[in-house]
């Protein structure tokens, strides 16, 4: 079934990480959606290709980033909140990524979810936490970040950074292992676009299906990451069953049992 033309779907990275997803997913050969990034920072949202971009707290950061100040970050998507909306008004359905632990990342992602709700959009969120090496600040950030957003999605994903970093050969070099989690993002997107959404010709029914599913996304004995929702609906007993294809090997998303699924919902 092809997406209707009433289902405008768009992907929106915040921050410059997540710059570098909306980069990485234009390279793929998927038409399916619609790019925009977002970022504080002017010079690391030059470098986003093929994408619609937004530069927010234009008069509060100069152009500059958030400098790791969450209220920055925060008052930044404030001052073009307008804008926001504005590129995202004709959008059914937004799937939101952020590389939480810096200013933007952590706290615009809240904000541009609400606008996304305010317009009308179904919001599925795919967020990584950071590595634990990059230190207590940025996890901190994270977990705030994590507290404002997470009831503001149809569906939230969490992935783990360092779970993610576990899977992939030491032998890589670094820039190709961000590569490959920035390909996590686009296979969840594409998975999530062709086997939900292309599959369900009503928005509502998409939005109840995310509401009433939780997926978690492992690797051989690894949890990945997992999906929260604001709805009760949400039991052990409703995770759904996936799997997504990852360069050279299989990425599983699927249920699972693991002692560090109950590490990872002690946070939520």
């Amino acid at each position: 079934m092809k997406i209707t033309k009433t289902q405008k779907i768009s992907v929106v990275g915040i921050g410059g990480g997540s710059g570098n997803v909306i980069s990485h997913i234009s390279t793929k050969e998927f038409n399916k959606v619609d790019l925009i990034a977002i970022n504080t920072d002017i010079s690391s949202l030059n470098n986003v290709s093929k994408a619609k971009k937004i530069q927010i707290g234009k008069k509060l950061t100069k152009g500059l980033g958030s400098g790791m100040n969450s209220d920055i970050g925060r008052n930044s998507a404030i001052e073009n909140y307008e804008d926001i909306k504005e590129s995202l008004k004709d959008s059914n359905i937004v799937f939101i990524v952020s590389t939480l632990g810096g200013g933007t990342s952590s706290f615009a992602s809240s904000i541009v979810a609400k606008a996304c709700k305010e317009v009308g959009s179904t919001v599925i969120s795919i967020i990584t936490t950071p590595f634990d090496w990059e230190g207590k600040k940025r996890t901190d950030f994270a977990n705030l970040g994590i507290e404002e957003f997470k009831n503001i999605n149809d569906n939230l994903i969490v992935i783990s950074n360092d779970e993610s970093l576990k899977i992939i050969s030491p032998n890589v070099k670094i820039k190709r292992a961000f590569e490959l989690i920035d390909d996590l993002f686009f296979q969840i997107i594409k998975y999530i676009v062709e086997k939900i959404i292309m599959q369900n010709s009503k928005i509502e029914d998409i939005s109840n299906i995310l509401e009433q599913k939780l997926f978690t996304i492992n690797y051989k004995n690894s949890v990945l990451g997992m999906s929260i929702s604001s709805k009760p609906l949400n039991e052990m007993s409703d995770l759904e069953n996936i799997q997504v294809e990852f360069p050279q090997d299989d990425l599983d998303i699927s249920v699972t049992t693991s002692s560090y699924l109950n590490k990872y919902l002690k946070h939520f």
